[in-house]
């Protein structure tokens, strides 16, 4: 993935961090060698985040801030571990495909239960990725030539 700050920097190495707690909250950490951090998370916050209106939110690129100004209301809704973990893996997909940490958290969750998520970079094209194979479906534009996911 390119880092958000420069074109030429791309994380040797990243990871996925995931906690999961038995009242089905959760946190997905990303953090990679370019120092960059993000995550999703959904679990109560005492209206701390003045963007984010339920429990499910979003702390962005490059440093996973917890400033109650910087946190957005998550794309990811459903609440099943398993479409929860398809969804954010697949968004990382189409964020690595689009080579832009920007259309991370800007999936339409509201196909995520029906098996796919589409994604809507502000001002670019639509992707749509199948949660269940994890490819973009056809008319998906959002590919680099020569690149292939990890």
């Amino acid at each position: 993935m390119y880092s958000p700050v420069s074109a030429d920097a791309v994380a040797d190495e990243a990871r996925i961090d995931v906690r999961w707690t038995t009242r089905d909250d959760y946190t997905f950490h990303y953090t990679d060698s370019t120092e960059v951090d993000l995550r999703w998370g959904r679990h109560p916050h005492g209206g701390d985040y003045v963007r984010a209106t339920g429990t499910e939110h979003y702390h962005p690129p490059p440093d996973a801030s917890s400033d109650p100004d910087a946190v957005d209301d998550s794309c990811v809704a459903v609440s099943p571990a398993v479409l929860v973990t398809r969804a954010v893996l697949k968004l990382w997909r189409v964020a690595y495909h689009h080579g832009s940490l920007a259309v991370l958290n800007t999936g339409d969750d509201a196909v995520a239960g029906a098996g796919h998520i589409t994604s809507r970079p502000s001002g670019g094209e639509q992707s749509r990725v199948d949660v269940a194979q994890g490819s973009p479906s056809s008319g998906s534009s959002g590919t680099r030539s020569g690149s292939t996911a990890p």
